[in-house]
């Protein structure tokens, strides 16, 4: 697969799943908001609920001071009351808290399974970030060593003119702590097979120092190339022979 392809269809999948992610967080959220309002529900729903058994328990009391005579008929007749219409009452909030609270089970059961979906995409997400940033560096070091190869043409250019430039009498303007070139590699797909032969770490080492002797093959080239422009060069004429 060409590196571009490869690039594109990496950053295809991250910001697909990033997409996922944000879905499954909204939906989360939604299940969450619902949750809550289900619970709001099934407060206010308690909160009217009729106490029965406090009302039994005042009949109980005041039937027990009948007994004493010390009871108002009218106070069992009332409370009386009081417990059949919260018997009544009570036929209608039964079931709707019996419904709310299975609701709330059921909510629950799936607000724990999209954190658990969430928590799955979001553990995949470094690796697919890091697949995509291994790409993007893919892509760059293919152009990265397209570069690097136009350098080492450039540089030993350099090096086989500043050598016949020397046979003139001039001194190529060179650091005196040397003219080495070091290009390094990077562990990348697109370095294998083009890593330096004496030091797999780079894709060129230059020596430290420069010397005509190092320089010769290349002014060789070079002393070829200015002949063919019609100049009339005898440097290195004897050395190419």
């Amino acid at each position: 697969m060409d590196h571009q392809d490869d690039l594109a269809q990496k950053q295809a999948a991250l910001l697909q799943h990033q997409a996922n992610i944000q879905a499954a967080a909204s939906v989360l959220q939604s299940l969450q908001n619902t949750l809550s309002q289900q619970e709001n529900a099934l407060a206010a729903l308690l909160a009217e609920k009729p106490d029965l058994e406090s009302l039994n328990r005042k009949y109980e009391d005041a039937l027990a001071e009948a007994v004493a005579d010390d009871a108002d008929k009218t106070t069992l007749d009332s409370l009386a009351g009081e417990i059949e219409a919260a018997k009544l009452k009570l036929l209608k909030f039964e079931p709707e808290i019996e419904r709310c609270r299975k609701t709330i089970a059921g909510l629950q059961r799936k607000v724990a399974s999209q954190e658990e979906a969430l928590s799955v995409l979001r553990v995949a997400l470094p690796g697919l970030i890091r697949n995509f940033l291994l790409a993007e560096s893919n892509a760059v070091a293919v152009r990265y060593l397209e570069m690097a190869d136009a350098l080492l043409r450039e540089h030993h250019r350099l090096e086989g003119l500043s050598a016949l430039l020397v046979s003139l009498g001039h001194v190529p303007g060179i650091s005196p702590n040397g003219g080495g070139l070091v290009l390094p590699a990077y562990e990348l797909p697109a370095f294998d097979g083009r890593r330096f032969l004496h030091d797999r770490k780079c894709v060129f080492k230059g020596p430290i120092e420069w010397t005509p002797r190092r320089g010769f093959p290349c002014a060789v080239r070079e002393a070829e190339q200015v002949r063919s422009m019609g100049i009339d060069f005898d440097g290195y004429q004897e050395q190419a022979k």
